[in-house]
């Protein structure tokens, strides 16, 4: 394996790497790529998302994070059908990141509810044809981030320049490396075939369902931060019971530990705060656990949201939201799986007596 080809890999590869070199001088060149492709990974961003800062203004830094996490994305992971019809799903994905906040956040709770069910829901079944991949989360992340930081006016147009100017580089991007895969199947084919009774249809709404009424229910009693309860939401509601099960677990314990960590950092070394971002980011490059990534992912969301509601109260409300949204997420899963179960039994039995 290249030296190249070794800083293309995630850190769970890499650490069984690491484990099984057969001599030091093989392990210690594993822990010098590992640790370099972090460093340039934190780089890259600060330069990326700094830069897009820097032209298209601090309110619209939600933008520049989504987009950057997006091209990381593309360079590995297609969405599973031909080459012209991932590029007019990734323009698709980027009108709906457009126009979904924009219309959300002008809209009243029960109108926003619909809203994000509609945009979650066709983020889903465009970018998830095989949930394997795993892509259809940071997308959905995306929208949900976008939405939290509405802005009008001139901003409101550079943001839309930004998520255009987005779209391009990340379409380049996916084309140079996805262009030489052949694929069958088509967008057509993949709503043509959408059904009630297919598993995967079925989970998609599930997550767009599950995650709007979550939000809803914080939008209702006039929660700040409703963002973090469809994250929570989001990553519980996995296609696997197996999974939902040990993302129910170690969501809100991973969370209030990111959180109090971060808050007797802050208390203890307030003169590091400017720093617990990339510190975080680079953290979280080393972690190959949901737990971990989890709560090293609280410093960068607390860094931001201490510095609008005080650092205590944004601890407290980051660990409120997350048990909220995870629990919620659990029992809607329990009710939706159930409904269609009896939904498809009736169906099986209406086919039967036919």
């Amino acid at each position: 394996m290249t030296f190249y080809q070794l800083l293309q890999l995630d850190p769970l590869p890499f650490k069984k790497l690491i484990q099984e070199a057969n001599s030091r001088q093989e392990k210690r060149r594993y822990i010098f790529a590992f640790i370099l492709k972090n460093i340039l990974v934190v780089l890259f961003a600060i330069v990326f998302i700094g830069g897009a800062n820097l032209i298209f203004g601090n309110e619209n830094s939600s933008v520049a994070v989504v987009v950057f996490c997006i091209l990381l994305m593309v360079r590995f992971v297609d969405f599973g059908y031909e080459i012209k019809s991932s590029l007019f799903s990734l323009f698709l994905v980027f009108f709906i990141l457009t126009v979904g906040p924009i219309l959300a956040n002008s809209a009243n709770p029960y109108w926003k509810l619909l809203i994000h069910m509609i945009s979650i829901s066709l983020l889903m079944v465009l970018t998830c044809l095989r949930p394997s991949y795993g892509n259809q989360s940071i997308y959905v992340f995306g929208y949900l981030l976008i939405q939290n930081y509405p802005v009008t006016g001139q901003l409101l147009q550079m943001r839309c320049l930004e998520i255009g100017i987005g779209f391009v580089l990340c379409g380049i991007i996916f084309y140079c490396k996805h262009h030489k895969k052949h694929y069958e199947t088509h967008l057509g084919n993949v709503f043509k075939n959408f059904s009630l009774f297919d598993p995967t249809y079925q989970w998609q709404i599930k997550v767009a369902l599950g995650v709007s009424l979550a939000m809803f229910i914080g939008d209702l009693v006039h929660v700040p931060r409703t963002m973090w309860i469809g994250f929570a939401a989001l990553a519980v509601l996995q296609i696997d019971p197996k999974s939902v099960k040990q993302r129910l677990k170690l969501r809100a314990p991973s969370a209030i530990v990111g959180s109090l960590v971060f808050g007797v950092i802050c208390t203890i070394f307030p003169q590091i705060l400017s720093m617990l971002g990339p510190i975080s980011g680079l953290l979280m490059g080393f972690c190959a656990t949901y737990q971990w990534k989890n709560a090293f992912n609280c410093f960068g969301a607390l860094l931001v949201a201490s510095s609008i509601f005080g650092l205590w109260n944004s601890i407290f409300l980051r660990i409120l939201l997350n048990i909220f949204g995870s629990y919620f997420a659990f029992g809607f899963h329990l009710l939706y799986d159930k409904i269609m179960m009896l939904f498809s039994q009736t169906r099986k039995n209406q086919l039967i007596s036919q």
